[in-house]
């Protein structure tokens, strides 16, 4: 069983890896909140997360999603659209 934190870095080193055979060149930390994002809701998340950690992952996600911030301002979002 992989331990938390082990599995975070897998999964933002994979979303790190396609990023970068884009282009996009983003941080590490930002792969991170997005992985995190992912398990939003979770007993793990919940728990393992401050409240100031989980408005930053929250907001990365949803600029990704809608190009606005958890207060509705409208942001830049790093990656493509993808229509969804």
């Amino acid at each position: 069983m992989w331990v938390k934190g082990e599995f975070i870095v897998k999964m933002a080193t994979t979303l790190k890896e396609y990023g970068d055979s884009k282009g996009y060149g983003y941080s590490m930390e930002y792969y991170k909140k997005i992985a995190w994002g992912g398990l939003k809701d979770t007993d793990v998340y919940n728990n393992d997360k401050t409240t100031q950690e989980k408005e930053d992952i929250d907001d990365a996600v949803k600029i990704e999603l809608s190009g606005k911030d958890s207060k509705g301002i409208s942001k830049s979002q790093k990656g493509t659209d993808g229509g969804c």
